[in-house]
């Protein structure tokens, strides 16, 4: 394998930056133990700049969600304990499910956590076989019937 593999954790504002630091930290640690450069992450957000996450925390996005360098985006999930917090969600980050809805399927884009809901708001999840967390299932299933829950 001579390519490095770009892949853009994607920070928007309240996002759970935990698990993007963690995979992060793994893509790090993988280019460590083999003694080369595998993986490249590089913060992503609808626009270069701070971003504030969830806890008040606040990261930079060194490139865009538009990107044409990018291999893979990781969309991280956002606090949510009811259906109607996914809802409003998908209405507050609206520009940003519009954004990665126009991205070409050269681009993986990778999800977990309630953050499968904005890949599925996009429609990049259609025909495509997908999860999301048991207490969301039946509202989510519902309104996205074309993924294969």
């Amino acid at each position: 394998m001579s390519k490095t593999i770009k892949i853009g954790p994607l920070l928007f504002p309240n996002c759970m930056p935990a698990s993007l630091l963690s995979f992060a930290d793994l893509m790090h640690l993988t280019n460590r133990r083999t003694g080369r450069i595998i993986f490249e992450t590089c913060f992503v957000g609808l626009q270069a700049g701070p971003v504030e996450c969830s806890h008040g925390v606040t990261l930079h996005a060194t490139d865009t969600v538009d990107s044409s360098l990018l291999d893979a985006i990781l969309v991280p999930g956002f606090w949510s304990e009811f259906a109607l917090h996914v809802e409003k969600a998908l209405v507050t980050h609206a520009d940003l499910v519009r954004r990665l809805s126009v991205r070409s399927s050269c681009c993986h884009l990778w999800s977990y956590c309630t953050g499968v809901c904005l890949l599925a708001a996009s429609g990049h999840l259609s025909d495509q076989p997908a999860t999301v967390t048991w207490w969301l299932a039946k509202a989510i299933v519902k309104r996205y019937n074309k993924v294969r829950w």
